[in-house]
């Protein structure tokens, strides 16, 4: 691509960006330039945006690059499938072991970008849904492992990072229903409301009402006695988005939010798994804490009682650390 053309796509970017409610108008002037080069432009652009922590702006580009790309049916990124294969490989090998995926992904996180992530989705738009459904169960089991660790990777850009683990889960649906692997659905739409609360691209509002979405979803299919607890869990995720929503009541969904926690705490006694006993037990802390509803006088002494009920569980866990590190 000569540098002329590079710069007349940079010089169409910065007019679209600049007069944002004239997309329609700036596009039909410049059809002669609209193919996939201006899309794969576009496309770094979105990334140098995302990276310098214009978000809203690299999401607007990016939707309109989506709908070229669509219009032109063009290829306009770089296919990376060795690299995207060799990491599912030792996804695979490892049985998704964080530290050895992680030591492998060290020094590449330049490769963890939009284009990785645009060759995972047509690695499973073109290879995935042409094999039997015994293989495509053994892949979607391997790409949500993946995701899973690449959401929480703690290197490179997290932005796109999560946008990959986004990409991962969602392909994954695609194999996992609710009629036929229902606990595996659940298990997907926990892993996505994870995403949407965290996830820095799109609207904020809009992620977390999709994060809600999908807790929502899931708690159709499990209960306090099926799959309790991916229940437990989920109610868990559910109680995050309310404290995080920004639609609606911030008393009301500050009450959801303890709802859900409290559900939780019927799964997790402390004499079962007293570690999320104590995690749940500090995070209704942190929400009675900032309670709008009842008196704050109250509120505060009852967020006392529940940080205590932690601090007592994390004091015997660090008792008998010393006692175990003393009798080595």
């Amino acid at each position: 691509m000569d540098d002329s053309r590079t710069q007349a796509y940079l010089t169409l970017i910065r007019m679209l960006l600049d007069y944002p409610t004239q997309v329609n108008e700036i596009l039909n002037a410049n059809q002669e330039l609209i193919d996939g080069g201006l899309v794969h432009t576009m496309r770094q652009v979105v990334e140098q945006l995302t990276t310098q922590g214009y978000e809203s702006t690299a999401e607007f580009l990016k939707d309109i690059a989506e709908q070229l790309a669509t219009q032109t049916g063009a290829v306009t990124f770089t296919i990376c499938i060795d690299f995207l294969l060799e990491v599912l490989s030792l996804t695979e090998r490892s049985n998704g072991n964080q530290e050895e995926v992680y030591s492998f992904l060290v020094g590449k996180e330049d490769q963890l970008n939009i284009d990785f992530m645009y060759t995972l989705k047509v690695y499973a738009d073109k290879y995935l849904k042409n094999q039997e459904l015994e293989r495509q169960l053994g892949i979607v089991a391997i790409i949500s492992a993946f995701s899973r660790l690449i959401q929480k990777f703690p290197l490179g850009n997290r932005a796109i990072n999560q946008e990959i683990a986004l990409t991962g889960n969602q392909i994954a649906l695609t194999v996992y229903s609710r009629k036929d692997f229902p606990k595996d659905w659940v298990r997907i739409l926990n892993n996505l409301a994870v995403v949407y609360t965290e996830r820095i691209h799109g609207s904020k509002i809009e992620n977390i009402e999709m994060a809600k979405e999908c807790c929502e979803a899931a708690l159709e299919v499990c209960s306090r006695t099926v799959y309790s607890e991916s229940w437990a869990a989920i109610q868990m995720n559910l109680g995050l988005a309310y404290l995080y929503r920004i639609k609606e009541s911030e008393a009301e969904n500050i009450e959801k939010a303890i709802e859900c926690y409290k559900a939780a705490s019927e799964v997790y006694p402390r004499e079962r798994d007293d570690y999320e006993w104590a995690r749940i037990q500090h995070n209704l802390g942190d929400i009675y804490k900032d309670r709008l509803r009842g008196e704050k006088a109250d509120n505060l002494e009852t967020a006392i009682e529940y940080y205590l009920a932690a601090l007592k569980v994390r004091i015997a866990f660090l008792t008998k650390m010393r006692y175990n590190n003393s009798s080595v």
